[in-house]
Order: C-alpha cells, then structure tokens, then sequence
C-alpha cells in the first residue's frame, strides 16, 4: 500500500454532535493523499458510529478503539498508527478549511514545521481564503511567542500546524498531564526542530462551546500542569524567564475564576505567583498589554485585580452577545 502524504489524527470522545462536520471537512481537502485516523477515546454516546459509517463510505478513515484513557493517549495511539510523511492534529469538534492542509504542505518546503492562524467561531465557521506571505521563524521564537500569547501564527493547540513525521518519532503526548499537554508537547517539539515557516491564512477553525477542556472553569489539575510541566519538561534556559512572567498574569486568572470560598491551597500557590513575578511581568516589553494591566491591579491588591477581571470578562462578552 503506497504511503500516504498526510496522516491526520483525530481523537474523539462523545461528539456525536460534531464529529460528522470534522470528519466531512477532512474528505473534502484539495490534498486527496491522506490517511484520518479517529480514535475513539470510549464514547459512550453514538460518535463510533458516525465514524463506523464514514469510513464505509471512504476507505481513507480508520477508526481506533480505545477504553476510555484521554486524549493524550488518543492522539498517541494515532501517532503509533500514522504511517504518512507529514503529520497534523485535528480536534473532533473543530473544523478546517479545504485547502488547510494544501496550503500547508506547498509551503513548508525544507522546513520540519508549518503554522497557520487560527479562526474562532461558535455555529459557522469563516469563509475559506488563500494564503499570502510565508515566513521562515527561528524555533525558539515561535516558543517564546506561543508563550506571550501567539500574535495569531503560534497556538499552543494541536491544530495548525503540520509536522514532518521524521521530527514524531520519538515524541509523545505526556499522558500524566491533564492540562495543557499539547503546549507541553509543542514546546518539546519546537526545542529540537531546526526551522519552522508560518503561513499567513487561517486554514484551522477552532469551535468555541462549552463544555470543551479548554471552555470550562478552574479546577486544581488545571493549575497543578504547570507544576507537573516544571518537573516533567526542563524548559530552554531562554524559555524560563518568558514561563516566570506568564505565570503572574496566569495565577491571576486562575484567581479571578476560582469559586469564592473553595480552593485555599491554590489561592494561596496563585498569590505567591503574582507577588513573585508580577514586577517581571509589568517591566516585560514583550508581554500583551492587557495582562500588564491585569497584573498593574495587583498591586492595589490582588483580590480586587481579580475582580477586576471578573468584570472586564464580563463586559467584553457582553458585548460580544450584542454585536
């Protein structure tokens, strides 16, 4: 059986909803050499199913099965499977663009890694557009941008990004981390890759809804990754100053999210934080200006800096309800 050009992995767990229009967008790229690969992470609702059915009609599906172990162990049973020569992740619930992985791949010429923006979107995703300038970036400035907040080229997501499979082989999602295992991943990755080109059209359409990972409010895993990455994943030495100073605007969001009265361990670990980093974070030219703000409160007094916050949030989707 020929080699495919691109595997594409996808893990799934209980998204009958939307897994249909995921998988529908993957068929329908430009690039026809692909292999999808669906692992279904025990659903237990009728997401196998929709895959049982697609793959029927298109031998290019493969479903996996796996008992329920989350999606790092989905998307690392995808990469033990993936026999293409370039490699990309895609979220169940989101969606490409049909010439998302086309564009990528005419463009990342002797590069080990291609990026592409990302849109967000709720029920209809943007319309589709071309891809205009391409540009070569040294790994670890697309680590620190991911880390500064990304400037729409570097999402610390799976998606957006192809990835030659040679620079895969030994690499896997860490499985302990419950949180925020892709930027784990990412960074691991980026530290030994030797060039990475970003290509200027936003071909991943990442879904906002509720519910998702990434969508729900904090619990203690989501602070305690990035204890977990501080003992799984000895960063770049120009890596740690850039992790230091987002931590301050972090533990403050953490802060602003946490249920009043509950979590005492973690209120305490986030202040310490901010008190810790919080001038390194104002004085940073690089930081995003709206969290020096956030953290510039906190010295009035962290807890009204985390209300603070509480209502901008406020405001701002407010607004985006009215628009």
């Amino acid at each position: 059986m020929p080699r495919p050009k691109v595997s594409v992995i996808v893990p799934a767990y209980n998204v009958e909803t939307y897994i249909g229009e995921c998988l529908a967008d993957l068929l329908v790229q430009s690039e026809r050499q692909l292999e999808i690969l669906v692992v279904d992470d025990g659903s237990s609702d009728g997401t196998a199913k929709i895959i049982e059915q697609q793959a029927k009609n298109d031998p290019r599906i493969k479903l996996l099965k796996q008992a329920n172990a989350g999606v790092s162990a989905a998307r690392n049973a995808g990469l033990e499977r993936a026999r293409g020569q370039f490699i990309a992740f895609v979220d169940s619930d989101d969606r490409v663009a049909p010439n998302y992985l086309s564009e990528l791949l005419a463009r990342i010429g002797s590069a080990e890694i291609a990026t592409c923006r990302i849109a967000q979107f709720r029920q209809t995703p943007p319309t589709p557009t071309k891809a205009s300038r391409v540009r070569a970036v040294e790994p670890m400035a697309a680590a620190k941008s991911i880390l500064y907040g990304g400037g729409g080229y570097y999402w610390s997501g799976p998606g957006a990004k192809l990835y030659r499979a040679e620079l895969l082989e030994d690499e896997r999602f860490d499985e302990h981390l419950r949180y925020s295992e892709d930027l784990e991943f990412f960074l691991r990755v980026v530290a030994k890759s030797r060039a990475i080109v970003t290509v200027d059209f936003a071909g991943y359409y990442y879904r906002l809804r509720e519910g998702s990972a990434t969508q729900s409010g904090f619990t203690p895993a989501v602070y305690a990754y990035r204890e977990q990455m501080e003992r799984h994943f000895a960063l770049p030495r120009e890596l740690k100053p850039v992790w230091q100073t987002n931590l301050a605007y972090i533990s403050l969001y953490y802060l602003s999210i946490m249920p009043a009265g509950k979590y005492g361990k973690y209120r305490k670990l986030c202040k310490e934080n901010i008190r810790r980093y919080r001038l390194r974070a104002v004085l940073d030219p690089r930081q995003r200006i709206n969290h020096k703000l956030a953290v510039l409160g906190t010295f009035v007094g962290i807890d009204f800096a985390a209300r603070l916050l509480v209502s901008a949030r406020q405001w701002r989707d407010k607004r985006k309800i009215n628009a």
